[in-house]
C-alpha cells in the first residue's frame, strides 16, 4: 500500500484548503473525516481506513458525510464519479466533499466527475478519456473549486452549467486544460472565477463564456490559452 507520510500529507492539505478559501466557507464548512482509497485494494476488506482502503472512488463518496474528504492514491480509476446533491435528476441532501489525488501526474481518472452539490474541491488528477466525448469535469452546484488537474481528451473539459440550479461562485484554477475535442472550459452562471490556467489545443474556443445563457460578472485573468481555434468566447 502507499501510505508513507499519508496522514501528514492529508492534513497539511486540508489545513492548506482552510486557509485559502474565504472566509465566509471557513465559516460554513467543517472538514470532518478522511476515507481513503487505493486502487490495488482489489480483494478487501474496504472500510476507508488507511489500512483498508476503498478501491472505487465512488464507494467512498457514497459512505462519506458532508464535510469529508477522500484521499485517493496513485492509480488508474475507472467508472463514473457523482458528487451528490440538489440537481433535479439525482436529488438527495447536499454532499459537500474534498476530492484529492496523491499526485495529480500520476493519479488518473478515465472517467467524467458530476458536482451536484455545493462548496466541493477537486485537486490533484489527471481526468482523461481518450477522446470519447462528453466533459471531464460538469458543475450543476456552486462555491465549488476545480484546481491542480490535468484535463485532456474529452468532448468538453469543464461544463459550469447554470441550467438546473445555478453555478456560480465556482473556482477554476491553475489546472492545464488541453487536447479537448471541442471547448477547454464552458462557463454559464455568473460570479465564476477562471483563474491561472494553462489552455490549450482545444479544437473550439479555450473558453467559452454563456454558452446559450446569460452569463455576467466572471474573472477571467491570468490564464495561457493558445493553439485553440478561438481564445475566448464571449
Amino acid at each position: 500500500m502507499k501510505k508513507i507520510a499519508t496522514l501528514s500529507i492529508c492534513l497539511f492539505i486540508i489545513i492548506v484548503f482552510s486557509i485559502i478559501l474565504p472566509l465566509e466557507r471557513c465559516a460554513i464548512i467543517k472538514y470532518n473525516d478522511i476515507i481513503y482509497v487505493d486502487d490495488e485494494n482489489t480483494e478487501g476488506p474496504w472500510d476507508g481506513t488507511l489500512e483498508h482502503p476503498y478501491q472505487h472512488i465512488q464507494d467512498g463518496i457514497n459512505n462519506a458525510s458532508s464535510g469529508d474528504t477522500i484521499y485517493v492514491f496513485n492509480g488508474i480509476y475507472h467508472g463514473g464519479i457523482l458528487i451528490p446533491g440538489l440537481y433535479h435528476e439525482y436529488p438527495s441532501p447536499n454532499k459537500t466533499i474534498n476530492l484529492i489525488g496523491e499526485d495529480k501526474e500520476s493519479t488518473i481518472l478515465d472517467c467524467f466527475i458530476w458536482i451536484a452539490a455545493d462548496w466541493s474541491n477537486i485537486t490533484g488528477f489527471t481526468i482523461y478519456n481518450n477522446l470519447s466525448g462528453g466533459q471531464a469535469i460538469f458543475v450543476a452546484s456552486n462555491h465549488n473549486t476545480i484546481t491542480q488537474n490535468i484535463i485532456s481528451s474529452y468532448g468538453y473539459g469543464i461544463w459550469l452549467c447554470d441550467w438546473y440550479r445555478g453555478s456560480t461562485y465556482n473556482t477554476i484554477s491553475n489546472n492545464v486544460i488541453k487536447d479537448n475535442l471541442c471547448y477547454g472550459i464552458m462557463a454559464s452562471g455568473f460570479s465564476n472565477r477562471i483563474i491561472g490556467n494553462t489552455i490549450t489545443n482545444n479544437c473550439f474556443a479555450g473558453i467559452d463564456i454563456g454558452f446559450g445563457s446569460f452569463s455576467y460578472g466572471n474573472n477571467i485573468s491570468g490564464n495561457t490559452i493558445s493553439d485553440n481555434e478561438a481564445g475566448i468566447n464571449l
